[in-house]
């Protein structure tokens, strides 16, 4: 199960938002790309290539960046 709790330290404040690989369980973004290509009006990548939610998305958005929860390969990307 992810780690909520693991959340990237680069994330926009709001309601979504991407949770950072963890030590211990092995969870969370594993860089393959998708949410900054796909929607690089909401995500980015830090200089690891991990991604973090740059700007929380606005109405028009929402549909798009549930589409990238539900097809996240690691399972990373969430909703509060």
């Amino acid at each position: 199960m992810e780690n909520l709790s693991n959340r990237h330290n680069l994330n926009s404040h709001g309601d979504y938002f991407c949770t950072y690989p963890s030590n211990d369980s092995g969870d969370g973004c594993i860089r393959c790309g998708l949410c900054p290509c796909t929607l690089p009006e909401v995500f980015a990548e830090d200089e690891d290539g991990f991604a973090y939610v740059h700007k929380q998305p606005d109405s028009s958005l929402i549909e798009a960046v549930i589409e990238l929860i539900e097809s996240c390969p690691s399972g990373s990307i969430h909703k509060e």
